[in-house]
């Protein structure tokens, strides 16, 4: 009776192969073999990988402050510092009779961090000396990673510990002068600076807060930030009072990053440019980059694709399946974390990011693949994120040409602008973290 159940199962696989119903098969072994079919597993195609550069990138209006700076010991040191306007409240003449108390940024965290909270963050802010306008050609009004705006006087000044997990506001007491000055404007009724948002915009153009080039903690903050006056109002019974300026236009906030790789003992990613903009993993200790951030990213091939058709007996691909493996000891599960999610995107070969690479469900739907991330917390050398190609695979069997594009790996929106997730993914001839593409694919003799 047993015997009978495996003729069974083996007839029905082999007709749904002969009739080409099904694109994929579920094999749970190496080989099947049914009369003049087989079902064969390959995994000698293996992807070429590529650390590619990312030359710019658009980070205004993600809703993000990002600030701080940090040291990795792969990646070099990352920076990044905001820029934002922010705009007074509506106008009322109810400042008679009041004296100046403190005025403050307020920062609200989102539970991003990178880097050593432990450590201190020294906090800077800075008044804007000219507009924030855009300098693009296109006139996208979009702000971009490596844009900037001169920048004037010190606000202000704050040693900070982050507490990412208790979301703790960051607060940052501004000079006292600066914050006089503004209530001087708002206790005059002639003066106008403060009765419209395009009068303030041409009085106060905007604000930078950065942090010291040293510190090594890199953190994410809501653009919801507040720069808040506190005040006290009349003189027989006085009442503490406030007043918020807030962020109204937030296309005009960004966030401008900076990675300094000059110390980085991988010399051959210190030139890497938007013209020497891909180094073969061979270059770089059997490993590619991965941290869109600071404009790495692994870009992946399939060069030998095309060979799987002169395999004996060669019929159709069945299935294929790229797996990746973070390199050992490149992270861990404190300060170098592993992105939860990578997606595939095709791209050009000016390493643009074009469509992503999906999966279809049973019911026809589609979603984009984040790597079915598996972390063995037992053996990390079984750590690693999984992808289905298998209709992208039989795409380049079509349409050879786009072999020369190959696929990018990157986190998902909008983390891809917001977080400093970075991974080192290990290439096919890593000992530790080898890349695979093992393919399915029936032959008929």
């Amino acid at each position: 009776m047993k015997f009978s159940i495996i003729i069974a199962f083996i007839f029905g696989i082999t007709l749904s192969i002969t009739s080409c119903k099904k694109a994929d098969v579920q094999f749970g072994s190496e080989w099947l073999t049914s009369g003049n079919t087989q079902i064969v597993r390959v995994d000698s195609f293996s992807p070429t990988l590529t650390t590619a550069f990312l030359d710019s990138f658009v980070t205004s209006n993600k809703g993000a402050m990002l600030i701080g700076s940090y040291n990795d010991p792969y990646f070099g040191r990352l920076t990044s510092e905001s820029y934002f306007e922010v705009t007074p409240p509506a106008y009322y003449d109810i400042f008679s009779q009041t004296t100046f108390d403190s005025i403050k940024i307020i920062l609200k965290p989102n539970s991003f961090y990178y880097g050593d909270t432990t450590k201190a963050i020294h906090f800077s802010v800075n008044q804007l000396a000219e507009k924030i306008v855009s300098k693009n050609y296109d006139n996208s009004n979009q702000y971009y990673n490596n844009q900037s705006f001169v920048i004037g006087n010190n606000l202000g000044t704050e040693t900070k510990i982050l507490n990412p997990y208790r979301k703790d506001n960051i607060e940052i007491t501004l000079n006292n002068s600066f914050g006089q000055g503004l209530l001087k404007i708002l206790q005059d009724p002639n003066n106008t600076i403060m009765k419209t948002s395009k009068d303030f915009m041409d009085y106060f153009y905007g604000i930078n807060i950065k942090t010291n080039t040293n510190d090594n903690t890199l953190a994410g903050f809501s653009d919801t930030v507040i720069m808040r006056l506190y005040y006290t109002k009349g003189a027989i019974v006085p009442e503490n009072k406030t007043v918020d300026f807030t962020v109204s236009n937030r296309i005009h906030q960004f966030n401008h990053i900076t990675a300094d790789r000059s110390n980085i003992s991988n010399t051959a990613l210190k030139n890497i440019s938007a013209i020497n903009n891909e180094v073969p993993s061979s270059l770089t200790g059997n490993m590619a980059y991965d941290q869109p951030l600071s404009g790495l990213m692994t870009k992946i091939h399939f060069y030998s694709i095309n060979d799987i058709q002169k395999q004996p007996y060669f019929v159709k691909i069945l299935k294929a399946e790229l797996i990746l493996k973070p390199v050992l000891g490149s992270y861990n599960f404190d300060s170098y974390k592993i992105p939860p999610a990578l997606r595939l995107s095709t791209s050009n070969p000016l390493n643009q990011l074009l469509g992503d690479i999906l999966s279809v469900g049973g019911n026809g739907s589609s979603a984009v693949q984040t790597g079915n991330l598996y972390i063995d917390y037992l053996n990390s050398a079984n750590t690693q994120y999984s992808y289905d190609l298998t209709p992208y695979i039989k795409s380049l069997l079509n349409n050879p040409t786009g072999i020369n594009n190959g696929l990018l790996l990157t986190p998902p929106f909008p983390e891809f602008q917001n977080e400093a997730s970075r991974i080192l993914i290990g290439d096919s001839h890593n000992p530790d973290a080898k890349a695979q593409l093992v393919i399915y694919y029936a032959a008929v003799q």
